[in-house]
């Protein structure tokens, strides 16, 4: 029984010594951390990151980004335009292009063939859009 006392506390003391650090295989060098430097740069821009989302969360309105404005730059459902909720670029009679330049806000959508009448307060000069003065 004693013989098996000492095997368990011999193999008791071998799991508990730290592992044997090996060396490299010929022709390899030791393996070390290379990219502390650019771990610096790595934090640094992260921490850039986020100094510009709290700019931007403190100065800024993200409504800009998930509504459409007009070209007033006022934002379609608020405001002046509370009852206009959606945006719709007009098309140029002429090229039959849209005209990403002037959009407007809407009430609804247009549904197929439907013409919106407020494009038709617009004049169109070669590939660029005015707005009448007495609208």
């Amino acid at each position: 029984m004693a013989a098996r006392d000492a095997t368990i506390t011999t193999t008791m003391v071998e799991q508990q010594e730290p592992e044997k650090k090996h060396p490299p295989l010929p022709g390899s060098k030791e393996h070390h951390c290379t990219d502390v430097f650019w771990l610096f740069f790595f934090f640094l821009n992260v921490g850039c990151m986020g100094y510009i989302q709290y700019y931007a969360y403190q100065n800024g309105d993200s409504r800009y980004i998930t509504r459409g404005y007009n070209s007033d730059k006022e934002l379609c459902g608020v405001g002046h335009q509370l009852d206009n909720p959606f945006i719709y670029w007009c098309e140029n009679p002429k090229t039959k292009e849209i005209i990403v330049t002037s959009p407007i806000c809407v009430d609804h959508c247009p549904n197929g063939t439907e013409q919106r009448s407020d494009c038709d307060d617009e004049v169109f000069v070669g590939n660029h859009t005015a707005f009448d003065a007495d609208v």
